[in-house]
């Protein structure tokens, strides 16, 4: 895949992928695919079978949960660069969240049969994968704490500052 420049440097600088051996890099980056996403569109719909991994490149993504039909909420604000749907990567299961985009967004989307392939053949990967996934549970152990412990005003003082440090997989 051709990656134009703010896409590289916005995956250089992304505490997860950056971290990455330069060999899987380039092999991620060979099976991932663009897409452009205009506003308002699901990427992926909770309860759907996984279909792969993605990134959330350009603009804002939002993670909703609907508890029962017609009511949704927003669980999460994503900004580039954002990674969802290792869960359902790792344990076979569906997308926990529907990811709809609220302006338009581009992400690379790693489809699941070539990720799995690439799984196969370099099973340092699942590694790795589980650094993107142990991140997000660190968060939502936050998160639940901070809603027994804290007071409403508090625990809005703090998602800012977890949005501000991309759900904490990005340095401040």
């Amino acid at each position: 895949m051709n990656l134009d420049a703010y896409t590289s440097k916005l995956l250089a600088i992304d505490p997860w992928f950056s971290k990455l051996p330069s060999s899987l890099q380039h092999k991620l980056l060979a099976i991932g695919v663009l897409r452009q996403v205009p506003p308002g569109q699901s990427v992926v719909h909770r309860g759907q079978p996984n279909t792969g991994l993605y990134c959330l490149l350009d603009g804002v993504m939002l993670a909703m949960n609907e508890i029962e039909p017609g009511n949704e909420g927003v669980m999460a604000h994503f900004s580039p660069p954002a990674w969802f749907g290792e869960i359902g990567l790792v344990d076979g299961g569906a997308y926990t969240h529907t990811m709809r985009t609220e302006s338009p967004c581009k992400v690379m989307y790693l489809p699941r049969p070539a990720l799995m392939a690439l799984l196969q053949a370099e099973p340092q990967l699942w590694y790795h994968l589980s650094q993107l996934l142990t991140a997000k549970l660190r968060i939502a152990f936050f998160v639940l704490d901070e809603m027994i412990k804290t007071s409403p005003e508090q625990r809005v003082a703090r998602r800012l500052l977890i949005q501000a440090a991309g759900l904490g997989l990005r340095q401040a």
